[in-house]
């Protein structure tokens, strides 16, 4: 027992990795978050990604004693402008540090903030690498912080991006003097580069940075060395906007190729026939992950071609991200095969000590449809996944009720508190769920959380009420944060600089809400969710679930509710980024409900959104920055949630 630095709660404290030199590290039963001794008492610090602090937050004097934990995190509350969000709002510290600013978060929207130099009545963005060094306005970005996007000339750029070849807004990221300012592009929510040899958007990464815009570059040579931005857009619309069914996905998924052939030799076969399942969108998506684009690929509108470059690339493929140095420096060595990126990923992911078969054993089985070794190492996935999800939902449902409950006793007190200045313009990415790491979990709990006996099996002809509110919980937050991301889009356009833009977005708006039109829509049966329409889909989710892949744990099948619930839901939104119809597959006022405004995404922006309504965004945040195992998060998670789509359609991925 000892008092946690993150939460100020007096909890048991689990050992979860044993150092020889430095510090043990310990997790908080009540937050979850890691911790070391402090140096001075037997109380616990801060942990970080890269670092510890030396003493805990009573000895280092920033709280009086231990006592109400409410009352300490309250204490560490300063107020100002935020620079992100440009409202004057209360932000938690972090990270304190002597020599250094501390580095706080924001409460309103959740990003990094550090105090600014020059003023003392707002905070500075913080980055992963650096801070900067003034505020929006002491710095020049804005000149009023009332009317942001309209006195920034720098805030918002409209260009075309280098990542989804449209035309669109970008939101300004990070200020710089002497290199290029950082964007984030609205449509893919990528990072951007002014192109130095025009006025265009080029990609950008951590520790890099394209110098020319993919127009410059010409990397397209099937087109033209230098081809057009419209020659580019029309080739993508003329592939992404192409009729996907489930007789299509069937037929490309049985097709025979050279690039299956590969894969099947690499041991990743299953992955592939995943890979190749997927929309164009979805790939695209992955491949933006570990850092290009398929879309100004000579191969792009060949599935087999795409996720075959996607898994197998000599340098930015999974299976070269995977690979250890040594691997990589003995030219005898072989690649990763799919067991070993699922293991690799989930040891640096939840920090778990799982046992790891060597390649004379995985390969075989990579290599044949049906085996257990392979269908226990993504069993394992899901249960690490949901486990983690879990504790984030609870996490975030006690926030609600406290927040709830305090705004109950202000009401029935009659306080007056002064209101925080309203702005109408919110972050460009407030659709984002808070960037927070996944936790970790105990070492000595592993065995009981991987092993069947410790939860029961669920019942597909049953519905409980836990099941039950998931899913209720998941159409709502679906669609509180599509009316949010509708209204955000709808504000930025009708500013002075996004109005270049807006023509461009609202003709990719109506030609996603044209395509929903002309494809076949079940009618709706009413208005209002009816609980047993939300039983009906809980059922047949958990049936499909159970009979395609022979899964029977608990947290699989709430994981799969979820997801399922989700797409359901987008799938309405914005059908040219699902290749299933699970719209049609689930009770349709389920997923009608769920999403009032039904042109809120573009087709670019959805598969992002639909990862951020899982709370799975912050994936990698926690690996450090750009690691390869860090990429790899994100695309394990895409891949193994299209075979429980594919599951939820009646498709098993074993027999193919």
């Amino acid at each position: 027992q000892a008092h946690c630095s993150w939460c100020f709660n007096e909890a048991e404290q689990k050992l979860i990795n044993k150092c020889m030199i430095t510090r043990n590290v310990y997790q908080c039963e009540t937050c979850g978050k890691e911790g070391c001794k402090c140096m001075k008492c037997p109380e616990m610090t801060r942990r970080y990604p890269d670092h510890a602090d030396k003493l805990c937050f009573s000895c280092k004097l920033l709280i009086p004693k231990w006592g109400d934990p409410e009352r300490l995190i309250n204490a560490l509350k300063v107020q100002g402008r935020c620079s992100w969000c440009f409202k004057v709002t209360k932000h938690t510290l972090f990270n304190h540090n002597t020599a250094t600013r501390s580095e706080y978060v924001c409460d309103e929207c959740s990003n990094r903030t550090i105090s600014c130099r020059f003023c003392d009545i707002a905070m500075a963005r913080n980055h992963q690498a650096l801070g900067d060094q003034l505020c929006a306005k002491c710095d020049g970005t804005i000149k009023d912080w009332e009317r942001p996007y309209e006195t920034g000339k720098s805030l918002l750029k409209t260009g075309w991006c280098s990542w989804c070849i449209t035309h669109s807004l970008h939101e300004l990221d990070s200020a710089n003097i002497m290199r290029r300012n950082c964007y984030k592009c609205l449509q893919c929510n990528n990072k951007t580069l002014e192109c130095f040899n025009c006025s265009e958007m080029s990609r950008a990464g951590f520790m890099w940075n394209d110098n020319l815009c993919t127009r410059c570059y010409g990397e397209d040579k099937r087109i033209a060395k230098t081809p057009t931005w419209e020659a580019l857009k029309q080739k993508r619309d003329a592939i992404c906007r192409q009729h996907r069914d489930l007789d299509r996905v069937i037929a490309e998924m049985q097709r025979d190729s050279e690039y299956r052939s590969k894969c099947k030799a690499q041991g990743v076969e299953r992955p592939f026939l995943l890979l190749v399942s997927m929309p164009p969108m979805l790939r695209n998506q992955i491949s933006c992950q570990l850092g290009w684009t398929i879309f100004t690929q000579d191969y792009f509108g060949d599935s087999h071609a795409e996720s075959y470059h996607i898994l197998c690339d000599s340098n930015s493929g999974m299976q070269a991200r995977a690979n250890q140095s040594y691997e990589r420096l003995n030219p005898l060595a072989h690649n990763s095969n799919w067991y070993d990126i699922l293991i690799r990923v989930m040891q640096a992911t939840f920090h778990c000590d799982m046992e790891h078969k060597n390649y004379k054993t995985s390969q075989p089985a990579c290599s044949q449809s049906g085996s257990q070794l392979i269908q226990d190492a993504e069993v394992n996935f899901f249960v690490l996944l949901s486990h983690s999800m879990k504790e984030d939902i609870e996490r975030k449902k006690k926030q609600k009720e406290a927040k709830e409950a305090q705004a109950e006793t202000k009401k029935q007190n009659k306080e007056t508190i002064p209101p925080c200045e309203d702005f109408p313009v919110e972050v460009l990415d407030a659709y984002i769920p808070k960037e927070e790491p996944l936790p970790d979990l105990p070492a000595q709990d592993m065995d009981s959380l991987l092993s069947d006996s410790g939860d029961e099996n669920f019942d597909p002809s049953s519905v409980s009420a836990n099941e039950r509110e998931l899913a209720f919980n998941t159409l709502e937050e679906l669609k509180k944060t599509s009316e949010q991301f509708s209204k955000k889009r709808e504000q930025l356009t009708d500013c002075v600089e996004g109005s270049a833009a807006a023509s461009s977005m609202a003709e990719e708006a109506s030609r996603d809400a044209k395509a929903q039109r002309d494809s076949p829509q079940p009618e709706r049966k009413s208005k209002e969710l009816k609980e047993t329409d939300l039983d009906e889909s809980i059922t047949y989710i958990k049936d499909m679930i159970l009979k395609n892949t022979g899964i029977k744990r608990e947290e699989v099948g709430k994981y799969a509710i979820q997801l399922g619930m989700t797409y359901a839901g987008v799938s309405k939104l914005s059908v040219s980024i699902m290749s299933l119809k699970l719209g049609a597959a689930l009770v349709p006022s389920t997923a009608g409900v769920a999403l009032p405004a039904a042109a809120a995404l573009s087709m670019f922006s959805t598969p992002l959104f639909v990862i951020g309504i899982l709370s799975l965004t912050a994936g990698a945040v926690k690996l450090g920055f750009g690691s390869s195992e860090g990429r790899l998060v994100m695309p394990v998670i895409t891949i193994l949630n299209q075979r429980l789509l594919l599951a939820i359609e009646d498709i098993n991925i074993d027999d193919y």
